[in-house]
């Protein structure tokens, strides 16, 4: 489970940097960090830093909140556990759309899930245990499984278990049955743009140069923070540490310590933004 942490805290300082006072005094965020991802499709990323940008972008049945890696509701309101702990039942809200304008339903999540169990992408090892997941009406989701798995709703919260808009993404390759790992085409397209429901919209995303993440205005809840987030490739500390020095980023992520402590003291420098 230490992988799971990981990825919760770095999600938890992106929300909370996004999402709070710094960010609402200004349409726009910008972050220099190091990044490591390859693909902005929920069935076949796995890179830690790609947890940043998806858990902004797509909604998951439950979710992280702040620093606490314990799971709350998200699209699931509340869920209820078999007696034998191999199936679980949840129910869904009701006043979702994606930014589609579609409504997100139990068909959207059964989709999403069955692609991910299918489709054989990196992060597949994580449904090993689901067998089979049921959609008995249009806001109820049932997940079962081969044996009972205390990681299911930890593993449930992170990024591949995004929920995708399932009309949009099939008219764009996207295929979720059977033969999903051959015939599923959707990935390209995913890299640019996001078929979710998130706060956030995938505006931009340029490998190892930049991703632009731009407000969703129809949200289901309200979103405080930055109209704009961007994301700039900074593989270097130092240059993270003059670029948030002369202005031209808000956050430096990746500063060890010798070098946070060169900004304390500093003009308009606040060394806590700095996260190593």
């Amino acid at each position: 489970m230490r992988k799971f942490k990981i990825v919760a805290l770095l999600v938890a300082v992106l929300v909370t940097l996004s999402f709070g006072t710094m960010a609402s005094a200004k349409s726009q965020l910008v972050i220099g960090v190091d990044p490591d991802w390859m693909t902005f499709d929920p069935a076949r990323a796995y890179e830690s830093y790609s947890a940043m940008v998806f858990d902004v972008i797509y909604d998951n049945l439950v979710k992280f909140e702040g620093l606490d890696v314990t799971v709350s509701p998200c699209i699931a309101t509340s869920w209820q556990m078999s007696a034998d702990g191999k199936t679980f039942t949840f129910k869904l809200r009701d006043d979702v759309s994606f930014t589609s304008g579609n409504k997100l339903t139990s068909k959207d999540v059964k989709w999403s899930l069955d692609r991910l169990t299918r489709l054989g992408g990196n992060p597949s090892f994580l449904v090993e245990t689901i067998v089979g997941i049921d959609a008995p009406d249009d806001y109820t989701i049932v997940i079962r499984l081969s044996a009972p798995e205390v990681a299911l709703l930890p593993k449930l919260a992170t990024m591949p278990f995004g929920i995708l808009d399932s009309e949009v993404v099939k008219k764009h390759g996207g295929r979720a049955g059977k033969d999903a790992s051959k015939t599923d085409k959707a990935e390209e397209w995913l890299n640019n743009n996001s078929a979710g429901s998130g706060p956030y919209i995938l505006k931009r995303f340029e490998i190892n140069e930049i991703v632009v993440l731009e407000k969703n205005p129809n949200y289901w809840r309200d979103v405080p923070g930055a109209d704009k987030i961007v994301l700039r490739a900074m593989k270097d500390q130092n240059t993270q540490m003059m670029t948030v020095q002369r202005g031209e980023i808000d956050i430096a992520w990746e500063l060890n310590e010798e070098l946070v402590k060169q900004l304390k003291g500093k003009k308009d420098v606040n060394p806590d933004v700095a996260r190593n």
